[in-house]
């Protein structure tokens, strides 16, 4: 057998995902509304998937709970902690390495 591969950005639209109930809305801190794809099994002779309940977390998105609630830090230390760039919520690229003047690797931030 053989069919036509399409782009990730035409998935969405494609009929026959459309009307198995393939894609399923969500609405997420920080990515807004946006499609999931939904398990690819039923059950029974359902003829939808199961819907997506919960999804998961965005990156920090628990930070403070589990700090504070199960480590028991302080908001000051929290905050500690953000300011370092130790905990956060958005991705961001390692600092560049430089030389230091005994020849060892560094981050440019020390």
């Amino acid at each position: 057998p053989a069919g036509i591969a399409k782009l990730p950005q035409d998935l969405a639209s494609d009929p026959h995902l459309l009307k198995t109930g393939h894609w399923q809305p969500s609405d997420r801190p920080f990515m807004g509304p946006h499609l999931l794809p939904s398990v690819a099994y039923r059950e029974g002779d359902s003829e939808l998937p199961y819907a997506i309940v919960n999804v998961a977390p965005t990156l920090g998105q628990h930070n403070h709970e589990v700090l504070r609630e199960v480590l028991g830090l302080s908001d000051a230390e929290i905050a500690e902690l953000e300011r370092s760039e130790i905990i956060g919520t958005e991705a961001t690229l390692p600092k560049p390495k430089t030389k230091k003047s005994d020849g060892k690797t560094a981050s440019a931030a020390s």
